[in-house]
């Protein structure tokens, strides 16, 4: 075997090396990673998980977001709710329930209505 011969080989298996390195690195590799919508979709929750979550009501659920007082999202006329979003916004320090705030509705009316 000549000197150049064996430098052709040597160059065909370290080719051949950096190849199977990079076949063995594509086989450590997850198969099905999970996308971020994938995750989004793992996240989402019903109104009745929602209600759970926060302790309203569902129709207090559905009021509150449909004022824009609860972090959702609505799509083809549903509403969507991200669990990560409703323990931000509580973490947050979410509105009181009304039964949970004074009666400024009253003290407000009998200032109103002082003569």
């Amino acid at each position: 075997m000549t000197n150049s011969e064996f430098l052709e080989i040597k160059s065909e298996i370290t080719l051949l090396q950096n190849k199977v390195d990079a076949l063995v690195n594509l086989a450590s590799r997850p198969l099905i990673t999970k996308s971020k919508t994938d995750e989004e979709i793992d996240d989402l929750i019903d109104v009745s998980e929602t209600a759970k979550i926060t302790r309203y009501s569902e129709s207090t659920v559905y009021t509150k977001a449909s004022k824009g007082q609860l972090p959702c999202e609505k799509k083809d006329g549903r509403l969507h709710f991200s669990k990560k979003r409703i323990l931000e916004w509580i973490k947050s320090g979410k509105p009181k329930n009304p039964e949970e705030l004074p009666n400024d509705r009253m003290i407000n009316m009998r200032k109103r209505y002082r003569k």
